[in-house]
């Protein structure tokens, strides 16, 4: 004889600033308001859970949510004839305390990942800003050992959504070309993308092209591009800095040079230079110090731990860039000391009051044999054994902070009586223990993250990551640090 299956509770946590509703077993529909966790029972056999809200126009929409999988929204059922954007997204994942399991749904404001620093007043130092980013942005060749991002996710994908942290490698190619003057055919040093001694097959001009592009289409974003020299051994530093000014001065008007952090008010449609080469020759008007944009002092290969050096406006620079890391099995103590590197004080001062630091944290590593960027980013899994890499654990640990600050946001706003009702139904959770995440099927031991929640950080700086793509629920959860 079969036993009798088990109904399963959900604990929903509505993270938006609106009231919205679910739908339990029996048809009924619970209101969700905002910040109170609500105990849901789903029919043993349930696969979705439905979310009932409201579009821009007040049509009802519902949106069927799958409970075992921690994916952003993918379908949607609307009431309207035609289907409009779900205002939400919806993260599904199973919460472990001490010896119990929690499932448990989380429910997030959609942004417009195209256009998110619209959101923040012209006074915000970027500082202030986590601003997602990719390293190596345009490595899609060379795998398992040069390619750091997806080829299906291209450069401009990666902006539309969301990246505002470029990392681009440069390295100096003889290209035939005409001459203007003669219309002889002539060799022309130009720069193309390289990682190491990997062509990336695009020119630096047409990278520009592309973020010209985005930039006009929103004008209220921003991107930092960082600029390296990959043929150091074969192209003098003057060469290589003076085909870099000439591309940038070419379009002068689109660019930020000056060496400090600057507020988003400043730097609206324009790139803000990050160099990681120098002004050897080239003649850069305001030199290495002046000119030549975010200019480090210092960077030394590999740290363990996050080295700082000083803007020209005196703010604190803190970078985490350790990618020699050995084997995978280090990719535990990589990950928490590059998001450590991103917990920045909370506090109520206004920014022209706080200490100016600027985060910058690389989550990417490269050891020849066992430490290759696909699997530290990605990881591997062999049927139900596996290994998470840094792109899952920063997903788990976003969602595990995410629903600890709801927890703490539950029991200080809510009325007492409410509030004690709610812990007598066991409607909120003891999350005492420790955190366990399951995303997308894998059960994940929050290792990476055994520093207890603290409501007095913020998670603040420019995170560069390998794949980026991969979970794609991870750049959503990076923009929605901006909001808390």
């Amino acid at each position: 004889m079969r036993g009798k299956l088990q109904d399963k509770e959900f604990i929903v946590r509505n993270a938006t600033q609106h009231p919205i509703s679910v739908q339990d077993t029996s048809a009924a529909v619970v209101s969700l308001l905002p910040g109170i966790p609500t105990a849901v029972t789903l029919n043993s056999r349930a696969k979705h859970v439905i979310i009932v809200c409201n579009d821009k126009d007040g049509l009802n929409i519902n949106i069927a949510v799958p409970i075992t999988k921690a994916l952003p929204l993918k379908r949607l059922e609307n009431t309207a004839s035609d289907m409009q954007p779900s205002p939400y997204v919806v993260y599904s994942f199973m919460e472990e305390a001490l010896d119990s399991k929690q499932s448990t749904i989380l429910v997030l404001p959609r942004r417009n990942l195209s256009a998110f620093l619209g959101d923040f007043n012209d006074f915000v130092p970027l500082s202030s800003l986590l601003l997602p980013g990719t390293h190596d942005s345009v490595a899609y060749y060379g795998y398992p050992f040069s390619q750091c991002q997806s080829p299906t996710f291209p450069l401009p994908t990666q902006l539309r959504s969301g990246v505002r942290t470029l990392d681009i490698r440069l390295a100096v190619l003889p290209v035939k070309a005409k001459d203007p003057k003669t219309g002889k055919r002539i060799t022309k040093p130009t720069l193309a993308a390289f990682h190491g001694i990997i062509s990336q097959r695009v020119f630096f001009s047409s990278i520009l092209h592309v973020i010209k592009e985005f930039l006009a289409e929103n004008k209220t974003e921003c991107v930092v591009m960082s600029l390296k020299q990959e043929d150091g051994a074969r192209t003098p530093e003057a060469v290589f800095s003076r085909l870099v000014k000439e591309e940038v001065y070419a379009d002068r008007s689109l660019w930020f040079l000056q060496n400090r952090i600057p507020r988003l008010g400043e730097v609206r449609g324009k790139i803000i230079l990050f160099s990681r080469f120098r002004d050897v020759g080239a003649d850069w008007p305001g030199g290495d110090e002046h000119g030549l944009g975010l200019h480090p002092t210092t960077w030394p290969v590999s740290p363990r731990e996050a080295f700082q050096w000083h803007a020209r406006d005196h703010t604190l620079v803190q970078t985490h860039d350790w990618y020699n890391i050995g084997s995978f099995l280090s990719t535990p103590e990589k990950f928490t000391l590059a998001t450590s590197n991103l917990l920045v004080p909370s506090t109520s001062l206004p920014p022209i009051f706080q200490m100016p630091s600027q985060r910058i944290s690389f989550m990417s590593a490269f050891t020849f044999p066992l430490a290759l960027p696909p699997l530290i980013a990605l990881g591997i899994k062999w049927g139900f054994f596996g290994w998470n890499g840094v792109n899952q654990r920063l997903a788990a640990w976003l969602l595990h902070r995410f629903t600890r600050e709801h927890e703490r946001a539950a029991n200080t706003t809510v009325a007492e009586t409410r509030f004690e009702k709610e812990q007598s139904s066991d409607n909120i959770i003891d999350y005492s223990g420790e955190i366990k995440t399951r995303i997308k099927g894998i059960n994940t031991a929050m290792e990476a993250d055994d520093r207890e929640y603290d409501h007095e950080t913020k998670v603040r700086g420019w995170i560069l990551l390998d794949f980026v793509d991969q979970p794609g629920d991870l750049l959503p959860l990076l923009v929605e640090c901006n909001y808390r």
